[in-house]
């Protein structure tokens, strides 16, 4: 029997994998991660009374997801995207003891087997149950160590990241015309202010209640960079004489040429664009057009 609740808040956050670790802490640090437990992924988790009584706690405020958190998730080296399952508006303990029974078999998943077999297992995989907020959107917020950060806006209910949807809003974040925006933005500074550096920056996870309010959901490292090869193409661009003064939000034209023109076909792109600048808003930068 537990002595006290796994409450994320509190719990000793060292041997968790890393999803709830970066959660645990975050939450200690004292910013905005919905309240939730940390358990074993096995509905028998619940026959603690003790982990039973706060589970019902929790429910009493509303609804909980139930969120895997596992060994070799969201780690810098491998996120194991796509193999962690959810469920989301459990209205009952005995939702949340089926949704911790389903955790459990997805150990013997075919495809998280073939993951851990290339070394992404590490400390025991454990489950989130978590307070469900109502939300008014969720917004997946990319960090890069240069700045810049890059957002996407799901407005619908539901799993829209498992589901593959396509955001309702994708770009800057400083360009994002939302009331919420001011606190997205405080809330990652002081988000990733508290994480460890990562070498290629950081992933957050927000949601944005019905009541306007701004929750931190997910924290995790990018294990690739954002745009990879930014770095040459600016190095490129810069070595380009006849470039543009560049102003506004440019677009790549990547449906006809999402490889760089051949140098005829930039020739008559920029001779367009000086002949026609209203008509043909045409830009050649190192070698891709946009407009």
């Amino acid at each position: 029997m537990s002595e006290s609740p796994p409450w994320l808040s509190s719990v000793e956050a060292s041997g968790l994998p890393a999803k709830a670790r970066r959660l645990a802490e975050l939450s200690r640090a004292g910013l905005p991660v919905p309240r939730g437990l940390v358990l074993s992924p096995s509905a028998a988790a619940l026959d603690d009374p003790t982990v039973a009584s706060a589970v019902a706690e929790l429910l009493r405020h509303g609804p909980v997801v139930v969120r895997s958190a596992l060994a070799g998730e969201d780690e810098a080296e491998g996120s194991a995207a796509g193999l962690a399952r959810s469920r989301l508006g459990c209205e009952e303990v005995s939702a949340v003891r089926q949704a911790l029974a389903e955790l459990a078999t997805q150990r013997d998943d075919p495809w998280l087997v073939a993951y851990r077999q290339h070394g992404g297992a590490g400390s025991p995989d454990r489950a989130i149950v978590q307070q469900e907020v109502p939300r008014r959107a969720l917004l997946v917020v990319a960090v890069p160590p240069e700045g810049g950060a890059e957002i996407e806006v799901h407005a619908a209910s539901g799993e829209a990241l498992a589901e593959g949807r396509s955001p309702d809003y994708a770009g800057l974040l400083r360009h994002w015309n939302d009331p919420a925006r001011e606190p997205v933005e405080a809330l990652v500074d002081r988000t990733v202010a508290i994480l460890p550096p990562a070498e290629h920056g950081h992933d957050l996870e927000l949601v944005v209640a019905e009541d306007g309010e701004v929750w931190l959901v997910q924290a995790r490292p990018l294990a690739a960079p954002l745009h990879p090869g930014w770095a040459e193409f600016r190095e490129a661009l810069a070595r380009d004489d006849r470039r543009p003064d560049l102003h506004g939000t440019l677009t790549l034209d990547a449906e006809h040429n999402p490889a760089p023109l051949s140098p005829a076909h930039a020739w008559l792109c920029r001779w367009l664009a000086e002949q026609r600048p209203l008509q043909a808003p045409l830009r050649v930068l190192a070698g891709f057009l946009y407009e």
